[in-house]
């Protein structure tokens, strides 16, 4: 099976409810850990405080003046940290076809799909109108985990129209998702 995943951070995440309240020094510790977007260390130190720093993430999510790449990193960090994460899918997946980097488009489907929340499916689905083949196989994975019997319906359109790729691992890829989203379609009726 052809696979595309995008992992950002790779780490065991300790248990931390997420009512725990981070302290004013930690609090600190993120704001300080978040100007070093290029190491892989401090995002799995971000990743392994859990959490409690998520309403932290939020604030500077939400920051009027966040850059683009600043919430694409700040994604890619909740995206493996467990607990409510709904606001930052919804910020997320804002706009989605319209987003301009394809790094901005992967790290939004890869937190879409870490929280398997299928009200992204239509706007997920409509990615597939944007031609590039990695993008295509990434939506198809997501779909294969939150879409419905409209995106199974997008899927199999796309395998019949787009020929592109006539056949190799893109074309495998998609088709795996689109397998892979009848099958979980099919038990769900069950």
């Amino acid at each position: 099976m052809f696979r595309v995943t995008c992992i950002f951070v790779c780490s065991s995440v300790s248990n931390l409810r997420a009512d725990d309240s981070i302290s004013p020094p930690d609090r600190q510790r993120v704001l300080e850990l978040l100007k070093d977007t290029e190491n892989l260390r401090v995002r799995r130190d971000l990743v392994s405080m859990g959490a409690k720093i998520l309403p932290v993430l939020w604030e500077e999510c939400n920051d009027s003046e966040a850059s683009a790449k600043k919430r694409t990193y700040i994604f890619a960090i909740v995206s493996s940290i467990p607990g409510d994460r709904e606001r930052f899918v919804q910020l997320a997946a804002k706009d989605l076809p319209k987003k301009g980097q394809l790094l901005e488009i992967m790290v939004a489907l890869n937190l879409i799909r870490s929280t398997k929340s299928k009200n992204y499916a239509s706007d997920v689905g409509s990615l597939l109108k944007i031609p590039n083949d990695l993008l295509a196989v990434s939506v198809s994975e997501t779909l294969a985990i939150i879409g419905s019997e409209k995106e199974l319906i997008l899927l199999d359109e796309w395998l019949k129209k787009d020929l592109r790729v006539e056949s190799g691992p893109v074309r495998m890829g998609v088709r795996d998702g689109r397998d892979m989203l009848k099958e979980r379609l099919q038990k769900d009726k069950r």
